[in-house]
């Protein structure tokens, strides 16, 4: 855990210069941006029109930001690609946000739910919990964890989107099931010395004269959230690197052989087998994602599936057939 958030760390600070750049035309956007809204008038509610301004600094940011992501996300798993540390617009780009949409559709889903169950249920088990700072109390730490859940296990979708991949959320949860605490950490881990430097220097600003405050700390408060990029975007990369493109990144540098080996044909006795934790269906769809890798990018690795036969009865016979039967129409030796 603590080499990946080293690793986050140590790729951020030896491309410091790069990443300023990327952030170079998105900071301009967010300073104007707040500049040109600080007096929008909508309605005559100010509340309402803080809320409006609020979600258009949010729809700026994020659509500004987003080719800044993914060329973080080609520098570290595309290094030698033309595009890699590069602010460019593309079909990835326009992906990435449709993803992420979909992906945020989700987590407001969720915590609209989380939401209301909270606010019925727990005023009957603690009358003061119907105040809004009690409330809040349980729904940041708890939408805070919601995000961080979704993004262990389907947040793999956002790397492949930055390098021309396909990988869907279905696929992503699949990938990460077994390691999605020790997502949920490393992520954590990675984000925690950034959360500090952002609460002292949030501390340190605090005196800062009143005139100043509206549009300075709307400011430094917008572009703060940058400082969150190298680390989100860095453990994603990682995470993509070493769940998805391990077997891909061997055949490319030249591996003969890749052998598989599978102890049943079926979910309940590959269970019985590997414990509860075993999932055929998961194992099938790795060696798939396998096979159509070295398929679409033409690689001459020879992929072995194999079977170990600890019997030699008529069940394990036909079991050995079957299994050679299913491997028939794919190109494995």
């Amino acid at each position: 855990m603590l080499a990946t958030v080293r690793e986050v760390y140590v790729i951020w600070f030896r491309n410091l210069g790069t990443w300023l750049k990327l952030m170079a035309l998105p900071s301009l956007a967010i300073v104007a941006a707040i500049s040109a809204f600080r007096n929008v008038s909508i309605s005559s509610d100010p509340e309402v029109d803080q809320i409006v301004v609020n979600l258009l600094l949010y729809i700026l940011t994020f659509g500004i930001g987003v080719p800044a992501i993914t060329a973080w996300h080609r520098l570290i798993l595309r290094s030698k690609d033309g595009t890699a540390g590069r602010y460019r617009i593309s079909r990835r780009e326009f992906r990435y946000v449709a993803l992420h949409i979909r992906f945020w559709v989700a987590v407001t889903v969720l915590n609209g739910v989380f939401l209301a169950v909270v606010f019925n249920l727990f005023p009957l088990v603690l009358p003061e919990f119907g105040n809004m700072s009690s409330a809040r109390s349980v729904l940041v730490p708890l939408a805070f964890l919601t995000i961080i859940g979704f993004s262990a296990a389907f947040g793999l979708v956002f790397p492949a989107a930055a390098v021309g991949r396909d990988l869907s959320f279905r696929q992503s949860a699949q990938i990460t099931w077994g390691n999605r605490w020790r997502l949920i950490l490393v992520s954590t881990a990675a984000s925690i010395p950034v959360a500090l430097f952002v609460y002292l220097l949030s501390s340190a600003t605090s005196g800062i004269g009143h005139d100043l405050r509206p549009i300075v700390f709307e400011v430094v408060d917008e572009l703060l959230n940058f400082l969150y990029l190298p680390t989100t975007v860095g453990f994603l990369s990682i995470a993509y690197r070493e769940l998805v493109e391990k077997a891909e990144a061997a055949m490319e540098n030249g591996l003969t052989v890749l052998k598989f080996s599978l102890d049943a044909m079926d979910d309940d006795n590959i269970k019985k087998i590997r414990g509860k934790k075993a999932n055929y269906d998961e194992s099938i769809e790795k060696i798939m994602k396998i096979i159509e890798i070295k398929r679409k990018r033409k690689f001459k690795t020879v992929l072995v599936p194999c079977m170990i036969s600890l019997k030699n009865d008529e069940a394990s016979k036909r079991l050995h057939e079957k299994f050679l039967k299913f491997w028939e129409p794919y190109e494995v030796f």
